[in-house]
């Protein structure tokens, strides 16, 4: 039997981050993975019980379901995050990623933009990086050719970003339950759909933020959202900032540039 490679099939989010010293996340977890690389500082990890200490040639991938914890030490950090999706998943751990890895991990530097979010042909880009740096690093394991509903509702969403269609109103639109739809979508993409949702709505948010000077209050009432309240609450949980830290981080990023 032919045991095919682990596959990255959907960059969630990639992005440029920086925090001052002793900024702390705390225990989470998250059902997609995750790849951090700090390329100035340290930061501290406790992953499932294990401490790691990351610097600049330890990236590391953070499996789904991993409760993990981060301590930014020192003055400034400056850090790369990739979150993805991938088939098979079957490492339910952190995986430390040492010096095989440096030359993947620069190549993930150079697609990773610093002012705004990733380019479509960028991102298909970093999608092979990262099935190379997973290659290596995770083991295969068996995995279902895609399902032809999976196609039609990332091309549905993308269609109707605008309109934060329900699950329930995409998987009517395809001709299929919720129940269905989402079922496929996780077993296939490894990540549920209500959070491949909210990634792609960020993903367009984001555009709107870096490339355009309109306010808040009107991106959020173009993305359906009935207040600033709700639309800044709804891009903090999918990126872990705020929108006007989000766009305040790009402009001093290309200020200092």
């Amino acid at each position: 039997m032919i045991i095919p490679h682990p596959s990255v099939n959907a960059i969630l989010l990639a992005q440029r981050n920086s925090f001052p010293k002793d900024r702390y996340m705390k225990e989470h977890t998250h059902d997609f993975w995750q790849y951090e690389h700090v390329r100035n500082g340290t930061v501290r990890m406790t992953a499932d019980g294990t401490e790691y200490r990351l610097t600049s040639d330890k990236p590391v991938l953070i499996a789904p379901g991993v409760t993990h914890s981060l301590r930014y030490t020192a003055a400034h950090t400056e850090f790369i995050s990739v979150k993805f999706a991938m088939v098979p998943l079957s490492v339910p751990r952190c995986i430390a990623l040492g010096k095989p890895f440096i030359a993947l991990a620069a190549s993930v530097n150079e697609l990773v933009p610093k002012h705004a979010n990733i380019s479509e042909p960028e991102r298909q880009a970093l999608l092979h990086i990262m099935s190379a740096i997973c290659i290596i690093a995770v083991p295969g394991s068996s995995s279902e050719r895609s399902h032809p509903a999976v196609a039609s509702v990332k091309k549905l969403i993308d269609e109707r970003i605008l309109t934060r269609q329900s699950i329930a109103s995409l998987a009517e639109h395809l001709g299929y339950t919720p129940n269905y739809l989402t079922g496929i979508f996780h077993r296939h993409e490894g990540i549920s759909l209500k959070q491949y949702c909210i990634a792609r709505t960020c993903s367009a948010i984001q555009e709107h933020l870096v490339f355009t000077d309109r306010r808040l209050g009107d991106i959020a009432r173009q993305f359906g959202f009935p207040d600033i309240y709700s639309f800044s609450r709804f891009f903090k949980t999918g990126t872990g900032m705020s929108p006007r830290e989000f766009r305040n981080s790009r402009q001093i990023r290309s200020t200092a540039d």
